[in-house]
């Protein structure tokens, strides 16, 4: 038994196109390194079972060896080709087939729980690389937002973790922008509705990425309500005043004053004085008023 770790990942992250060019490759080695006597099949999204006749434990392992050797030599949008396996052998007539399915599968999924955590830390860390190399402006941006995100919250008087949680979502508040393409991101004018529409989504993009991975899952529900309004008018969900999550509310004011202050294809930059105006004036509509309170008494300090 085998799986194809990230797939979903990489199809958040990419597109199905770049999914489907990780199972091509993974069917491939399978094609390579199995003998003409075994059995392969995709029996699901990303799993892959490989029958062998006459095979003992230590042929069965030898080959999962030179695949897993094989598939670290291949990567997808700079992301390593990962697969899990587990196996069990049928010595006796009279052992289930079932039960002999069901070991293998056990044990895939046991070594899964190992592999798979450090994989997709590696893998976050590889899509916001590209989204920065895609986008020069995107690593900037984010990595002010993270600072002033910080400060807003050491200022609300938030505690270490959480002051930690906000800094971390700040630089990863983008990442789901990874999706839209670069022609759109750096466009000069109005964009179309059906552009807007497309940025709209990387909220929720970057939610289901972050979401992947166990350690990650608070970050994600902070990043994907960072477009959120203190008044509901927001996105993606439209909730409203407390029920945005705090850290959220802090990033849209440090992600808005940024994205006033620094320069942009479809407007003329503000002064810090003129984006503080801007910001005390949306308070109680586009942002939570005790913060923008917290950040207007600190602005030096903040800025």
């Amino acid at each position: 038994m085998s799986d194809i770790n990230g797939l979903k990942l990489i199809n958040d992250a990419f597109g199905h196109s770049a999914g489907d060019k990780l199972l091509i490759s993974a069917a491939k080695i399978f094609s390579d390194y199995c003998r003409e006597t075994d059995l392969i099949a995709r029996i699901g999204g990303d799993e892959f079972i490989v029958a062998m006749p006459n095979t003992s434990g230590v042929e069965a392992e030898k080959i999962i060896d030179k695949i897993n050797k094989e598939a670290k030599k291949i990567t997808i949008e700079s992301i390593e080709l990962s697969i899990s396996f587990g196996f069990e052998t049928k010595n006796e007539v009279h052992e289930n087939i079932q039960e002999i399915y069901r070991t293998a599968e056990d044990l895939m999924y046991r070594v899964k729980l190992i592999e798979i955590p450090s994989m997709r830390s590696g893998a976050i860390k590889t899509i916001l690389n590209t989204l920065y190399e895609k986008d020069k402006s995107s690593e900037i941006h984010s990595r002010i937002v993270s600072q002033i995100s910080e400060k807003i919250a050491v200022a609300y008087g938030m505690n270490r973790q959480e002051v930690a949680e906000v800094k971390t979502a700040g630089l990863l508040h983008d990442i789901g922008k990874i999706i839209i393409p670069i022609e759109i991101i750096t466009k000069e004018g109005k964009l179309t509705s059906e552009e807007y529409n497309l940025i709209k989504g990387h909220p929720e993009i970057g939610f289901r990425i972050l979401n992947s991975s166990h350690d990650m899952r608070n970050i994600s529900t902070i990043v994907l309500g960072h477009h959120e309004r203190w008044d509901g008018l927001g996105y993606p969900r439209g909730i409203k005043t407390d029920e945005i999550p705090i850290q959220s509310r802090i990033i849209a004011i440090a992600d808005t004053f940024d994205a006033m202050t620094s320069e942009r294809t479809y407007r003329e930059v503000c002064t810090n004085k003129q984006a503080l105006d801007e910001i005390i004036r949306c308070s109680g509509t586009q942002f939570d008023p005790k913060l923008v309170k917290v950040f207007a008494d600190n602005f030096e300090k903040i800025i």
